[in-house]
């Protein structure tokens, strides 16, 4: 049975001016994070590989918790060869996540 996934929303770390191959390669890394939000347990990992410019990765499941209001939010680590990053996904229907790497920015040398 395949497993189909969307986002809702989306904040991801992104340089301004992105070519077309990276917005592709960008969009497997998504799919990524929401494949495992959705379906991993803590500690269990999602690789991606980016079609275009080749670009590879691990995302992977770092902790589950409820928000005050009862939401069920995961965070998570992807991982590139440029580094690594955290960042949280809030469920917001079925296989729907909301996305937030913004507070974990740390460097200029983020990996998307």
């Amino acid at each position: 049975m395949p497993r189909f996934g969307c986002l809702i929303a989306v904040i991801l770390c992104l340089p301004g001016g992105l070519a077309a191959d990276e917005l592709a390669d960008l969009q497997v890394v998504v799919y990524a994070i929401n494949d495992v939000l959705e379906h991993e347990k803590v500690g269990g990992s999602v690789s991606w590989t980016g079609a275009d410019l080749g670009k590879s990765g691990l995302v992977t499941v770092t902790k589950t918790f409820l928000m005050a209001d009862g939401t069920p939010c995961r965070a998570y680590t992807r991982t590139t060869g440029n580094g690594s990053l955290s960042g949280t996904g809030c469920r917001k229907d079925i296989e729907f996540w909301q996305l937030d790497e913004s507070r974990f920015l740390s460097g200029e040398n983020q990996p998307w």
